[in-house]
Order: C-alpha cells, then sequence, then structure tokens
C-alpha cells in the first residue's frame, strides 16, 4: 500500500519530539543534547545539489 493511500498519522506516527501526522516536525533534524548545550530543530528537505544534462550524439 502506497502512502497516498494511508492517513498522515499512519505515514507519521509520531514518537516523543513529534505529533502524529505532523510531517514538519518529522522531516526536521532533532539534535541531542550535549552536556547543557542544546540546539533547535533544524528543518531538512531532500532536495538535489546540482541537476545535470547529458546530450549524447546520434551516432558514433
Amino acid at each position: 500500500m502506497g502512502s497516498a493511500a494511508q492517513t498522515p498519522a499512519q505515514v507519521y506516527p509520531g514518537e516523543a519530539d513529534c505529533a502524529a501526522g505532523d510531517q514538519w516536525c518529522a522531516d526536521t533534524v532533532i539534535q541531542r543534547p550535549l552536556g547543557g548545550v542544546t540546539d533547535a530543530k533544524t528543518t531538512w528537505q531532500n532536495r538535489p545539489t546540482y541537476q545535470q544534462v547529458v546530450q549524447l550524439p546520434n551516432h558514433r
């Protein structure tokens, strides 16, 4: 079954840091605290860093 047929709560079930169905929160980077240093959630999207076009000749 594809994710399009599921509810947001099924695709993003939730955890201690994010509520069920909250895609924005589920797609963030959550840092672990180190001593007294804490960081806020960092938004992240999987996008290509560059796009490339390749042109091949018709014949050799």
